[in-house]
């Protein structure tokens, strides 16, 4: 009688490969996951185009980490340019809430005199 091998659902194999790559132990993952390591070594064989090599995730992780300081500074500097708006708001409101200095007087020292 043959024996039958078990199905595996491609998540399961997906994350073994996963952790196969991360660096664990084939023997150790193979005896946590009751498999085999032929089939372990089988399946990183199999979705290793799909994976993305070492030096890619490294790469990777350099972009993020270098847009992830991009984000906080310009979050940073959103934060200032918000605070300096506020301030002017405040600053403008005052101004426009303040009665002008000498008004009558700036009016006719605008005015031409007359020719009469």
């Amino acid at each position: 009688m043959a024996r039958k091998c078990p199905k595996y659902s491609p998540e399961f194999k997906w994350e073994a490969v996963r952790r196969l790559l991360a660096g664990e132990s084939a023997t150790a993952l193979a005896n946590e996951l009751g498999v085999r390591r032929k089939f372990l070594y089988a399946w990183r064989n199999k979705l290793q185009p799909a994976a993305k090599p070492k030096q890619t995730l490294d790469t990777r992780d350099r972009r993020i980490a270098e847009l992830e300081k991009q984000l906080t500074e310009q979050r940073v500097l959103l934060g200032r340019q918000s605070e300096e708006l506020d301030f002017f708001d405040a600053a403008l409101r005052a101004i426009k809430g303040a009665p002008r200095p000498n008004a009558s007087a700036s009016a006719t020292r605008c005015t031409p005199p007359s020719k009469e």
